[in-house]
């Protein structure tokens, strides 16, 4: 299993009673946002939700083998009635807690995560480190939920939206040269929320746009070299399982975005980049 999804897998598991998305992200040095993005690249499961599915596994394995009383295990695992634990333990087992006691029907319990090897890549990664003085972008805000990977959903749509209008040729051509292209940029606000960025760095503020002032900052930028979505997909996964954990640099987690320079996407050629926001 990758280094950090392990950890983050144990930690869980050993707390299973009361973790919390901050006691993990203390306890691993990531931000929250990192954790969830890692976590959902890895898996393919929301974090929040794996928590919640693993709990409500454990919780019925406690109800067939242990005479605890409902309400108690309810709160052991962090539901504050039996009302709330009653409607989340239906939804997974389908059938109420107090028919696991008196019926032997098939439980829907869900197993600790394990890793299955990866790939072996083909390729060096390209990063480079680059020291940015503070920069303006351009272009539209959107604010969206990160729970049960929402925003993974909600992100694609919103570029189909961009290039059909037309908009992403404005962009190109609002574009100030020192980063070049449309960038795509997340904004973590709390453990269920983001916003999401669509535009493009300019010299100054343009009227009839949001407005993202970045401050002066340091950045790792991957290349991500070739056809999209798989491209920045595959970095996107190099990123948090190789380098990330192995590279010695600590993750800011207040931004990072994506660029995409004005290329044909479907080409082998297109050189999108990652840049990550450093401590």
């Amino acid at each position: 299993m990758q280094l950090i999804v392990q950890k983050i897998v144990d930690t869980i598991e050993a707390n299973l009673e009361s973790i919390s998305l901050d006691d993990l992200a203390q306890s691993l040095n990531y931000s929250i946002f990192y954790l969830q993005r890692l976590f959902a690249l890895e898996t393919g499961i929301g974090l929040k939700t794996y928590i919640r599915l693993r709990r409500l596994s454990r919780a019925a394995f406690e109800l067939k083998e242990s005479e605890q009383r409902v309400i108690d295990i309810a709160l052991k695992y962090g539901y504050e009635t039996p009302e709330s634990f009653t409607k989340s333990y239906k939804q997974q087992h389908n059938q109420a807690p107090s028919r696991t006691r008196l019926d032997n029907q098939p439980l829907r319990i869900y197993p600790m995560y394990r890793h299955e090897p990866s790939r072996k890549r083909e390729n060096m990664m390209k990063v480079r480190i680059e020291t940015r003085e503070a920069f303006v972008i351009c272009g539209t805000k959107y604010e969206m939920s990160i729970e049960n990977n929402e925003n993974l959903k909600v992100i694609p749509g919103l570029w189909d939206e961009l290039n059909e209008s037309g908009r992403d040729q404005v962009l190109f051509e609002m574009n100030d040269g020192s980063i070049n292209g449309i960038v795509g940029v997340c904004v973590p606000k709390d453990e269920s929320k983001m916003e999401y960025w669509i535009g493009t760095v300019t010299q100054n503020e343009m009227s009839g746009y949001d407005v993202l002032h970045v401050p002066a900052a340091r950045f790792a930028v991957f290349e991500a070299k070739g056809p999209l979505p798989e491209a920045i997909q595959t970095a996107w996964q190099e990123i948090m399982n190789d380098w990330i954990p192995t590279s010695g640099y600590q993750i800011d987690g207040e931004f990072d975005f994506e660029m995409y320079p004005n290329e044909d996407p479907s080409s082998e050629t297109h050189t999108a980049e990652i840049w990550i926001k450093l401590k």
